[in-house]
């Protein structure tokens, strides 16, 4: 969600009087396998989502990015609510979070449809998401990293300009990147490499969106780029 835009969950979920909670940069905010207690909504920061706690571009890691609207904690409104996370939660920025408690959302959910509409709304966005990046993963590696630049610009707010290249927040540097993509910092800064109107200075990763909308990859998704992957 763009800056600044208003959040329709957001304002649904005031009117439950939820506890408005703030993570400094870096803090774990929820584990994978602990007890789910309510539903919590990101309004503001990035938050990095992991599912499998081994190295995350590993055989059944996975990493995602969330931002403003997105939900942490989803497996609380399950018609058949999971009790622990299936996933583990970070804050990449300071992060500010709404929580409702598992039994006020239960309530809300029975007595608003509307709440409940929206709310399957922002979930069901989730869910293409989380589609896209199933699909990324069968692509050549400078594809998978042109869709995770895209994305990760698009949930962090950041919008095209016109004939200048955009900055994505500092937070989403070469392994924040290669986390999203499943590759590995060196491949993500070789990577860059590749791709037009992409570069990496400082610490900073500037984009053309232009020039990377109109790249396409010439490689069959099935063969990856040798070049990339030849870093280990």
């Amino acid at each position: 969600m763009a800056a600044g835009q208003a959040n329709p969950v957001a304002e649904l979920l005031e009117e439950l009087s939820p506890l408005h909670v703030r993570y400094a940069r870096g803090e774990l905010i929820c584990r994978e396998g602990t007890f789910v207690a309510g539903l919590q909504l990101i309004t503001q920061g990035l938050v990095m989502e992991t599912c499998g706690e081994t190295a995350q571009r590993a055989a059944g890691g996975a990493a995602e990015l969330l931002g403003a609207g997105d939900v942490i904690g989803p497996e609380a409104v399950l018609s058949v609510p999971e009790e622990l996370y299936l996933s583990s939660y970070r804050s990449l920025t300071e992060v500010h979070l709404l929580f409702v408690d598992q039994t006020a959302l239960n309530e809300a959910l029975a007595n608003d449809r509307h709440l409940a509409a929206t709310l399957i709304g922002s979930l069901s966005m989730r869910h293409f998401r989380l589609r896209n990046a199933l699909l990324r993963s069968s692509l050549a590696p400078t594809a998978r990293l042109r869709s995770a630049l895209l994305d990760a610009a698009s949930i962090s707010g950041v919008t095209a300009a016109e004939e200048r290249p955009v900055s994505l927040p500092p937070e989403i540097d070469l392994r924040v990147l290669g986390d999203l993509a499943r590759l590995s910092p060196t491949q993500v800064r070789r990577g860059i490499q590749e791709l037009p109107g992409v570069q990496a200075q400082d610490g900073q990763i500037m984009l053309s969106f232009e020039e990377v909308l109109a790249w396409r990859t010439t490689s069959d998704p099935d063969e990856p780029s040798e070049g990339l992957l030849n870093d280990g």
